[in-house]
């Protein structure tokens, strides 16, 4: 990984005490795994009642460069100790040049941040959908019959054992349905 050139800290409110950074080479081991990549990382360490704040930090461009991304690839994410996971902040891009890269973030407390690259996000490649054309579906028809003996032992007129159900429905309305149910997932 690279190396922070520089850390500055703004405080929202007034706070008394020492502020530490330290460079170091990642989140600590006890974090859980992040889906991007660490290009620097520093452990800042302020007061307790320092509250809101917010952090700057400056690394080479070299760092973006080998790492094959654009300054606005870049976010800051916070190591929350106390709840054992690692939050991307919202980043911003203040300033970028052939030197050096400017990133600044708004954080609610202190202990270990990274410059890191987004993890990957995946995304829904949508399914190309056909356009249907409406075909005419033929009228159903179904009749089913049956001959009822008669005591003389003639047949007596065949009587609808059921009856038929005709309609017309276009052709498209199940397939549109399903191909409108893969293209929503």
């Amino acid at each position: 990984s690279g190396s922070i050139s520089e850390v500055t800290v703004t405080f929202d409110q007034p706070a008394n005490g020492v502020i530490r950074a330290s460079e170091v080479s990642g989140f600590p081991a006890e974090a859980p795994r992040f889906g991007g990549q660490v290009l620097a990382a520093v452990d800042i360490q302020a007061p307790s009642e320092a509250g809101p704040s917010t952090v700057r930090l400056s690394i080479p461009r070299s760092s973006v460069d080998d790492a094959g991304v654009l300054p606005s690839d870049l976010q800051i994410a916070h190591y929350e100790q106390d709840r054992g996971r690692i939050e991307p902040l919202s980043t911003a891009v203040v300033s970028a040049n052939s030197q050096t890269v400017v990133l600044s973030a708004e954080t609610p407390g202190f202990s270990v941040f990274a410059v890191v690259t987004q993890p990957a996000r995946v995304t829904a490649t949508p399914e190309p959908t056909a356009t249907l054309e409406p075909t005419a579906t033929p009228e159903a028809t179904s009749e089913r019959t049956t001959t009822t003996p008669t005591p003389d032992g003639g047949d007596q007129e065949p009587e609808p054992d059921e009856v038929t159900t005709s309609g017309r429905a276009p052709g498209f309305a199940l397939t549109g349905t399903i191909l409108s149910l893969l293209a929503a997932a």
